[in-house]
């Protein structure tokens, strides 16, 4: 029996421990998912913010060449050089920046790997390139010009292209800006969705394995104390957890000054079913037997079984006289068994002593030996038969 248990354990043990791995590897598995799209989501920001940082730059630059080329016009001779030289650094650095956000150099903060999106945004959807194109046309063209009447003339076309060049700037840094939001939207949405697909891992879990494998448990540790408690081939108590819920009823009893009685059972010629029919006989003797004094006594009555053939009884709140009828019961039914083993009828009576507890015993032990001598009185008056301790007192 104790072998089969601790097989059970370790089968659930197994089990337990095979759902925490599971549990643990899917917990796992969505939470590198949901790091895999956040970082993902974070790179793409990173980029975007490249991006909108140095479409700022270019802004600040088109709109400081738009403001030079129309200072130049209203300047005087004397101070369009220095004019100028002003704007050719400036068109310098808004050439080197847009290169950077074609793909075309390395600006220091990513370089080409943006080029695939600044396709979209520079080429496709917002179309800047061709008009950022002309403008340095225009910019690069004032150092090949020499006429100031030409210089003056492309100066107000700067000046003209400036605000249409700084709208769809604008557009742009306005786009990257709509884009990352979406990014984050939508890995706000999937981070939700995985902690509530983790969620529902975990009640899945908890409710078609780990509940299941500890209702297991609770039945393997039912069936342990059981088996700790009860005699394995009667189910009644065994000795140990008998005399404990004995001593206890006999001290409450006592407690609250009401009567307590024992009665000792001992199948008569037990040995000789044994020796006759075999032991597997005598087993089945003895279940019928423990069926049969369970059978007759009252809800609040304890019944053990303490020895080979021998089933003790603890009565609450019975005297001598009650005790005495509750073990002709008991006899009687005994007796009146009809028990069949291979083939063969086979006579069943039992001997039975009572005893009533005293104020000054001890413990319980002390009633059952008055019991026990008890039931020896009736072995000797001739078995199949039931006295009181102190009755017939034959020694």
């Amino acid at each position: 029996m104790i072998e089969k248990f601790s097989d059970n354990i370790a089968l659930i043990h197994k089990k337990l421990t095979l759902s925490y791995l599971a549990a643990f590897l899917i917990i796992a598995l969505l939470t590198m998912v949901k790091s895999f799209f956040i970082i993902t989501a974070n790179t793409d920001n990173q980029k975007s913010a490249e991006i909108i940082n140095i479409a700022g730059r270019q802004r600040m630059l088109s709109q400081k060449t738009g403001w030079l080329a129309m200072e130049y016009t209203m300047a005087t001779p004397q101070d369009r050089p220095a004019i100028r030289l002003k704007l050719t650094q400036a068109t310098t650095l808004m050439m080197d920046s847009h290169q950077y956000l074609r793909g075309d150099i390395n600006y220091g903060v990513g370089g080409d790997a943006m080029s695939t999106t600044i396709q979209d945004y520079y080429q496709g959807q917002f179309g800047i390139n061709p008009a950022i194109e002309s403008y340095f046309l225009k910019l690069q063209s004032l150092a090949k010009t020499a006429n100031d009447e030409e210089r003056l003339a492309i100066y107000q076309k700067i000046a003209a292209e400036s605000p249409q060049l700084l709208e769809k700037l604008d557009q742009i840094v306005t786009g990257y800006q709509k884009n990352s939001q979406m990014r984050v939207d939508r890995i706000s949405r999937l981070a939700f969705a995985i902690e509530v697909a983790l969620l529902m891992v975990l009640v899945l879990l908890a409710l078609f394995v780990f509940r299941p494998v500890v209702r297991k448990v609770c039945e393997q540790q039912e069936k342990l104390i059981s088996v700790a408690h009860t005699d394995p081939l009667t189910g009644l108590l065994n000795r140990r957890t008998f005399l404990q819920i004995a001593e206890k009823i006999s001290l409450t009893c006592r407690r609250l000054n009401t009567n307590c009685s024992v009665l000792f059972i001992d199948i008569d010629h037990f040995k000789r079913i044994n020796d006759t029919l075999g032991h597997a006989a005598g087993d089945d003797v003895l279940v019928r037997v423990a069926q049969g004094i369970a059978s007759t006594l009252r809800g609040g009555d304890v019944v053990g079984r303490i020895g080979g053939e021998e089933f003790v009884v603890i009565l609450p709140d019975a005297d001598e006289k009650q005790a005495m009828m509750v073990a002709e019961r008991i006899r009687h039914i005994i007796s009146s068994l009809n028990i069949r083993l291979h083939g063969q009828s086979v006579p069943t009576t039992a001997s039975i002593g009572t005893a009533e507890a005293k104020s000054d015993d001890k413990d319980i032990s002390e009633t059952l030996m008055r019991a026990d001598y008890a039931m020896y009185q009736a072995k000797q008056a001739g078995r199949n038969r039931v006295e009181r301790y102190g009755h017939n007192d034959l020694t």
